[in-house]
């Protein structure tokens, strides 16, 4: 009699295993779909946030700490061309070879160090 409760034991278990081996994979396929979801939203946004901004009638641009270009509107790439990105703004903007000397000479140098724009 012990080695009937034993073998349904064994039963329930692997029923048990392959019942939560079904729902790992449910949630899987789940959660794979929310991300490809989302990730078509951020992708929209993104792409209305940009159109945004190359219609702005002005020169934007944005520069890391290393004094270079990581993004630019179009406006300005239709003024300092298209390949400035990951130029030192120094050189794309005022033909230098260095960095403004002075932080007050130099928004780039104004904005990093006050955080204003």
């Amino acid at each position: 009699m012990s080695a009937n409760i034993s073998g349904d034991t064994s039963m329930k278990n692997a029923s048990t295993f392959e019942d939560l081996d079904d729902r790992v994979n449910q949630l899987e396929f789940e959660n794979e779909y929310i991300r490809s979801e989302f990730q078509a939203i951020i992708n929209e946004c993104r792409a209305q946030y940009h159109s945004m901004l190359d219609s702005v009638d002005a020169h934007m641009s944005l520069v890391n700490s290393d004094m270079r270009i990581i993004w630019a509107n179009r406006n300005t790439k239709d003024m300092f061309g298209t390949d400035i990105i990951g130029e030192p703004c120094f050189r794309v903007c005022h033909g230098k070879k260095k960095p403004c000397r002075k932080t007050s000479d130099c928004i780039v140098k104004k904005s990093l160090y006050t955080g204003r724009g």
